[in-house]
């Protein structure tokens, strides 16, 4: 193989690889509590800090191919020790990802020695695009080791195409040491370190996160992303979650979102109940239930929501059992979309409930708040909207004028049906359904306003997190401050303007970086908050990205666009657009799937304008060539980690999605005037 070829294919590898192995990590970042999805920003921002100082510091460097071998060579086993350190919680996610992301950046630099710069630059991002699509294929199929086997599998042909067959040799010993079966003693060691209390424990991949079952002294729950979906509730607690709603209801056709075998056989068996249709991430957990599963039960494999926005069924109940809204995928089903949604799929007269728990007798101040936004929500959608303190905050949801809870006429009915109950029964009710209980559970509420939960505004999965935090000790939302972890990125585009030569080459590059990496950021968010499968449409997110990165390159490579300043315009306008289709969607114009397509669509036009701006500005730049592409990458990935930081973590919580997209569009925009002088 001739020389000269060398660099296009070194690059195609390095993207393909890069790509894989980040998507992967931010896989990890989604799995778990304590606001994992939004430190996806600190792992995006760890990384992009990583590779910019990759990027830099082995651009200086002699023997660029050498470098290359060598970090494509590491970076899979860099990213498995990632993993490792992200499942264990010991470390900042930020500092976890630093030496993958170091790797990454040296292997990003190494082909610009060789080659033109739109030239290269467009074939990383074809590769980057390649991964991307690896990964969407692959992610709903195969566990964190498997995946990370493919990319071993990547860098072994990378070096064997680029160098001769005895320089890969160590590694493909190694991929065959993989597929003797280590990925699965890796599994095992990840389930160790997140549920090592636990007695059995499987996990399997699907399209809405590791699902992940687990058993204690014969009690089974379910996690999904590995956040508690379902488990096996308590007789009382079972009583609380069915009776009122079926007294209330008296269904012929129920649809129950959740995965407890005990709540989807009470309903079944309800008298009067023809048909229970019950969605559930991991089916096996109520088909293999020891006991037999009643004829009128169907149990589906899928996500609640998704069935319901597709279904043309109309059900007398609905009933979502999916806990407390710990991530944003689950606070979707607290929503004022979601109950739109919902209220579209009830019959005349039916009925949604659904609930989670929080104090009866005593309701602090964050579960308060918690409950009030959803009880907003609610009420923009229904007409009759009531909480009761039923084994935590129950909410019974109707598009009646008034909804009637007297205890002692349901008790009276209670009594002249075929059931057995323990807890919620004719006997207890009229006491649980007291205007004395009731009332004093709401004035608990009213001293505690929030804004109504919404998909893009996501109250109650903030005042749900801030009080899992609360009792489980933790002060901290990260470990470390996000406006400090800001500041320290920024520290990396500081210096990467002040080395370079044109110092508004490097902010064009540091604010195109934040505006870039704060949409895709957002976009991510934006998936995961409305149709909750960003855990399989990461590599397509980024994928996108990445496509518009390598199309822009080439459109710079054919001379075309060659001022900088409106370039810089450009995108800050393609970053507005993503925050104009959330408000499109926040304001009931668009759907989750227009949105979610929409938005990796305007993402793609983001990256058309990166992928032209950072040609033209090394092309501007002064230096030999792959030192200034290195300072340009420093600035660049400076700025992208300060929008992985800033916009997850600080905008969202604070002012939601709209608005932190439209103020990231402004951010990108600020070095125009500088550019227009220069």
């Amino acid at each position: 193989m001739r020389s000269d070829r060398l660099p296009p294919l070194a690059a195609l590898a390095g993207g393909f690889l890069s790509v894989l192995a980040q998507s992967t990590l931010l896989r990890e970042a989604l799995f778990g509590q304590r606001l994992a999805e939004l430190s996806t920003g600190l792992v995006l921002a760890g990384w992009l800090a990583g590779s910019g100082m990759g990027a830099a510091i082995t651009s200086r460097l002699r023997r660029p191919r050498l470098l290359w071998k060598v970090s494509m060579a590491v970076m899979p086993f860099l990213t498995l020790g990632s993993v490792l350190l992200l499942r264990s919680g010991g470390l900042l996610p930020a500092i976890v990802v630093l030496p993958a992301g170091f790797a990454a950046g040296a292997v990003f630099v190494q082909p610009f020695e060789s080659s033109a710069v739109p030239k290269i630059y467009a074939l990383e991002a074809l590769g980057a695009v390649l991964g991307g699509g690896a990964f969407v294929l692959l992610s709903p199929h195969l566990l964190t080791p498997e995946l990370l086997l493919v990319g071993l599998f990547c860098a072994s042909t990378g070096l064997l195409v680029t160098g001769p067959w005895w320089s890969a040799a160590g590694l493909a010993a190694s991929v065959l040491c993989l597929a003797t079966g280590v990925p699965g003693m890796l599994t095992e060691t990840l389930n160790d370190i997140s549920f090592g209390e636990y007695e059995d424990v499987s996990s399997r991949p699907s399209p809405y996160g590791e699902i992940t079952t687990v058993t204690l002294e014969g009690e089974r729950s379910v996690y999904r992303g590995g956040v508690l979906s379902s488990y096996s509730h308590a007789p009382e607690a079972v009583e609380a979650e069915t009776v009122l709603p079926l007294l209330l209801s008296s269904p012929r056709n129920v649809l129950y979102a959740g995965c407890d075998p005990a709540v989807a056989f009470a309903l079944a068996r309800w008298p009067g109940v023809d048909s229970v249709v019950a969605i559930c991430e991991d089916p096996d957990v109520i088909r293999l239930h020891p006991e037999s599963t009643p004829q009128n039960l169907r149990v589906v494999r899928g996500d609640g929501r998704a069935y319901l926005a597709r279904s043309r069924r109309a059900f007398d109940l609905v009933l979502c059992g999916q806990g407390s809204p710990l991530s944003l995928s689950l606070n979707r089903f607290y929503t004022r979309e979601f109950f739109g949604e919902a209220l579209s799929s009830l019959s005349e007269g039916g009925l949604l409930t659904l609930g989670f728990h929080v104090g009866q007798n005593r309701v602090v101040p964050v579960e308060a708040r918690q409950v009030n936004s959803v009880l907003l929500a609610a009420e923009e959608v229904f007409e009759s909207v009531r909480v009761l303190p039923l084994q935590g905050a129950r909410f019974v949801l109707s598009p009646r004028d008034e909804l009637q809870l007297d205890g002692a006429a349901l008790a009276d009915s209670l009594r002249s049906m075929p059931v057995e109950l323990f807890y919620l029964n004719a006997g207890t009710l009229p006491h649980e359904l007291s205007d004395r209980r009731t009332t004093t559970f709401l004035g608990q509420l009213r001293d505690h306003p929030a804004p109504p939960n919404t998909d893009l505004h996501p109250v109650a999965f903030h005042y749900a997190s801030r009080g899992w935090r609360n009792r489980m000790g933790e002060e901290g939302s990260y470990g470390i401050s996000p406006e400090v972890a800001a500041a320290v990125a920024g520290l990396l585009l500081i210096i990467g303007t002040v080395r370079m030569g044109k110092p508004e080459l490097a902010l064009s590059c540091g604010f195109m970086g934040f505006g870039e990496i704060a949409a895709e950021t957002a976009v991510i968010l934006l998936v995961q908050s409305t149709i909750g499968y960003s855990y399989v449409l990461l590599g397509a997110i980024t994928g996108c990205l990445m496509a518009g990165l390598g199309t822009g390159a080439w459109l710079r490579s054919t001379g075309r666009f060659g001022k900088l300043w409106a370039v810089q315009a450009a995108g800050g306008l393609a970053t507005a657009l993503i925050g104009l289709l959330a408000l499109g969607y926040d304001s009931g114009w668009l759907g989750s799937l227009t949105l979610s397509g929409a938005s990796m669509a305007g993402l793609l036009l983001l990256g058309v304008v990166a992928g032209i701006q950072f040609p033209l500005a090394a092309e501007k730049a002064m230096g030999s060539r792959r030192r200034a592409v290195g300072l340009l990458e420093l600035a660049d990935l400076g700025g992208s980690a300060c929008g992985g930081i800033l916009l997850p973590l600080v905008l969202f919580p604070a002012i939601g999605a709209v608005y932190s997209i439209l103020l990231a569009a402004v951010l990108v925009v600020l070095p125009v005037p500088a550019l227009l002088r220069s």
